[in-house]
């Protein structure tokens, strides 16, 4: 299912721009804004490095370092704090955990491991001030804004 909605909304997005690219070259008029470039693995990654609050539960707050480790941490609650690992993966390079998941080839996923259980999130915007981020086989986004 997520296939079909993520490579319908990229189906979506290349055709406006081959619309307006068409336009603009029939019309002789300035071509709409290049679409943003392509960001690698690495670049948004780094872009989810840092401490994140959840945008539902202003208590709860995962922190993500650069070496891979997670902390989950919940205000008021010392006995919440959960350490773990995670990592980004592009859905074609998928995890021998989730080969036959049927992830969206193109789709950015991150997987957090943690008390021995995996969890993974599509991951639909990550720019450095925000994650969002579905859990796979659930329809509800999750938002997390940087505190640091």
């Amino acid at each position: 299912m997520w296939k079909i909605i993520f490579g319908s909304a990229l189906a979506l997005v290349l055709a406006g721009s081959t619309a307006d690219a068409a336009r603009a070259h029939h019309h002789h008029a300035k071509p709409a804004a290049a679409p943003a470039p392509v960001r690698s693995l690495d670049e948004i990654k780094a872009s989810m490095v840092g401490t994140w609050q959840d945008a539902n539960d202003k208590k709860f707050t995962r922190e993500l370092d650069k070496f891979g480790g997670a902390t989950d941490r919940r205000e008021g609650d010392d006995a919440a704090t959960t350490q773990g690992m995670w990592v980004i993966f592009i859905g074609s390079s998928a995890p021998a955990d989730f080969a036959n998941s049927h992830l969206n080839p193109d789709g950015v996923f991150f997987e957090l491991q943690q008390k021995g259980a995996l969890q993974l999130f599509a991951v639909t915007k990550a720019d450095g001030s925000s994650i969002w981020m579905i859990p796979v086989g659930q329809h509800k986004l999750l938002k997390f804004t940087r505190l640091k």
